[in-house]
């Protein structure tokens, strides 16, 4: 889930994310009842140059740096703590916007990164329980209201 402002020229865009994920579970293979739940928030700072093939239609090329923390909580531990590591990643997003009104687009978009710190959630003495994928890809639809 999240929530983006930016700023648009002929040819240029600059926005700002705000992302939240909610709880996901991580567990032991081994010891299914022992983990945590995990839950990620973030922020992303992003530049675009922005394609004009109709009058209608925008296709924005984007760059950007994400930034913010991953927070777990133990799961069947006689003491579960809470623990956060930090997240940061570099993006790219290419993207569709059609507009359906002059003030109201709907949106589609793709998102590889690559992570560019990957700490891991361990449980002493049980070891590393979940760690960041080394790079991913996230598809994302939305609308745009343009004031």
């Amino acid at each position: 889930m999240g929530a983006r402002v930016g700023m648009q020229w002929t040819r240029l865009r600059l926005e700002l994310d705000g992302r939240y994920a909610f709880t996901r579970d991580a567990r032991y293979q081994d010891r299914a009842d022992v983990g945590a739940d995990l839950r990620q928030a973030y922020l992303v700072g992003r530049g675009c140059g922005v394609l004009r093939p109709g009058s209608r239609l925008q296709v924005p090329l984007c760059g950007g740096i994400e930034a913010g923390a991953i927070f777990g909580r133990g799961v069947g531990l006689a003491q579960p703590k809470s623990d956060s590591i930090p997240w940061l990643a570099a993006q790219l997003r290419v993207g569709l916007v059609g507009m359906v009104h002059p003030r109201v687009g709907l949106s589609i978009a793709a998102e590889p990164y690559v992570t560019l710190l990957r700490p891991a959630f361990q449980i002493r003495p049980v070891g590393v329980l979940w760690r960041p994928r080394t790079a991913g890809i996230r598809g994302i639809a939305g609308f745009e209201i343009r004031l």
